[in-house]
């Protein structure tokens, strides 16, 4: 996502860090939570606060007695104006570091118009380095209050990123956005800001299942897997046709080609006729084959880098060809801009109107070698790694239920475009994007679905007993445990992932017809 100014550079007070034998260290915020002098600003550099409307106040503080209090400031000839509070503490690259807080904003000075309140975690390669300039190496933003958000009641978020090469300040950033002459005040408290080493696996829980996955293991792209592309699509400005030429495997990974023809190949338009392409590029996606909510999803892959080559690894809402984009919703595992392989970006679109949220991470070339790119999407938050590192955090819950429906991947290779340029004549080809496995993990129960000592048909007949057609016991602790696609009900799809560990067929329960005949029944996203 492009990121959101705040005109005046925020200079902020220096913390200690320590670097020693026994690893790194970080001060701790000063005054999260306003208390410090009797309700004050302490420890907090201010902005944009032209008009007294960046202060504390006694209103309905969450804790203690005191809180932020950021308002509208609008401008006199209209327009956009931006105000808030920072707060700097020293890293190191690779920290992954964790602001949380509170917001709220009450029925009488609730929000409006298009009036936004956003956290921010910023990294320097200066402390005290200045916004806009080339002290400013990052940001990862998250909206706390727009005018749609429930007043009266406090509201949690919470945002993780990773410190990139050269960072030697993180800086947790609230921001009051005012739009024209929108008003409304949004009120901070209870902040923290937390640092930690960036070396993650996979999330401790519930016992992992590969739910689904390819390994490129064979001789060509496996059908039942993926569907290849043969079309050329009109959006962002690309100018590539997707060739199934440009699809294949190859000593264990799926390769995506990008070329460009001289003469160009003659191929059909949308329009409706034949059209000349200069460049070719692979796709392949899910649609109809596989689609899920939630899990861990990993790509290992080795990107192309050059001029106008944009290699994405992302997923649409399954339903698509019915809403349309934005309304399905996307997420972007990993996208890269070819003439930046140093750097990958990580977002989410959805929406009527259109909201984009993400961020962008700092890492090696990733041209050169193999590395993975991993989301973790929970009921709550999706969280983005590479290589095993976190690299951005954010809660889902700005998206309404969008991000509580299966969604399917799509891996792809595009040539030009508004965002990553067109090709010039710096610009080398063939490309190729090579993906070695996709992998999609999902959270189940222990035991490997054992639930009396050996997994036998008194197994499926537990399991049954809690499908009941409906899921009619759902409610139930002991039938949540098959709840294996995190849907928050028990259905079709959570019996296929179940019946996927026996070598047998299934027992002829009379609700598998209706399993057969429902196979896009969704549940209505139940929460318990």
């Amino acid at each position: 996502m492009g990121p959101t100014p705040r005109p005046a550079a925020v200079a902020v007070l220096v913390a200690v860090g320590v670097l020693g034998a026994a690893g790194w260290t970080h001060a701790q915020l000063v005054n999260p939570g306003f208390e410090d002098g009797g309700g004050t600003l302490l420890g907090w550099q201010t902005f944009g606060n032209t008009a007294g409307n960046v202060t504390v106040a006694p209103t309905t503080p969450r804790s203690g007695s005191w809180v932020a209090s950021l308002s509208a400031a609008p401008s006199g000839g209209g327009g956009t104006t931006y105000s808030g509070i920072a707060q700097g503490l020293t890293t190191q690259d690779g920290v992954v570091w964790t602001a949380s807080a509170h917001a709220r904003h009450n029925s009488g000075s609730r929000l409006e118009g298009d009036n936004l309140a956003i956290m921010k975690i910023e990294f320097y390669r200066r402390f005290g380095g200045f916004y806009g300039t080339s002290d400013f190496l990052g940001e990862s933003v998250i909206t706390m209050l727009d005018s749609r958000t429930t007043p009266d009641e406090w509201h949690e978020r919470t945002l993780s990123f990773a410190a990139p090469v050269d960072a030697v300040e993180a800086r947790v950033v609230f921001v009051f956005i005012t739009q024209d002459t929108a008003s409304g005040t949004a009120l901070i408290d209870d902040v923290r800001f937390t640092a930690s080493s960036g070396d993650v696996g996979p999330p401790e829980g519930l016992a992992w299942k590969l739910t689904w996955h390819d390994e490129f293991d064979g001789s060509a792209v496996d059908p039942s897997k993926w569907n290849v592309l043969d079309a050329h699509l009109i959006k962002n400005g690309e100018l590539q046709y997707y060739d199934p030429d440009d699809v294949y495997v190859e000593e264990g990974c799926l390769v995506l080609r990008s070329r460009r023809h001289d003469p160009p190949v003659i191929r059909p338009h949308p329009d409706g006729h034949n059209a000349e392409f200069e460049f070719t590029s692979g796709l392949v996606e899910g649609p109809g084959l596989f689609s899920h909510t939630y899990g861990w999803v990993e790509v290992r892959a080795k990107l192309p880098s050059t001029q106008g080559i944009w290699p994405a690894h992302w997923m649409l809402g399954e339903n698509f060809p019915q809403v349309g984009w934005p309304r399905c919703g996307e997420i972007d595992i990993m996208e890269s801009l070819g003439h930046d392989p140093d750097t990958v970006y990580f977002s989410r679109h959805w929406g009527d109107p259109y909201v984009h949220r993400g961020t962008s991470s700092s890492g090696p070339d990733f041209s050169q070698d193999f590395h993975t790119f991993a989301i973790h999407w929970t009921t709550d938050e999706m969280s983005w790694y590479v290589d095993g590192s976190l690299r951005y955090r954010t809660s889902i819950t700005d998206a309404g239920e969008i991000y509580h429906r299966p969604f399917y991947l799509i891996l792809n290779t595009a040539v030009g475009g508004y965002w990553p340029g067109f090709p010039d004549d710096t610009t080398v080809f063939p490309q190729y994007h090579e993906i070695d496995y996709v992998r999609w993990y999902v959270e189940s129960g222990p035991g490997d679905f054992d639930l009396d000592g050996d997994v036998d048909d008194d197994d499926r007949d537990v399991f049954a007993d809690c499908f009941g057609g409906d899921g009619q016991r759902w409610t139930d602790p002991a039938c949540r445990f098959f709840d294996l696609d995190a849907d928050d009900d028990i259905d079709c799809h959570d019996w296929d992932r179940f019946t996927e560990s026996w070598t047998s067929l299934p027992p002829s329960y009379p609700f598998l017809s209706q399993c057969r005949t429902l196979e896009t029944r969704r549940p209505l996203g139940r929460r318990w």
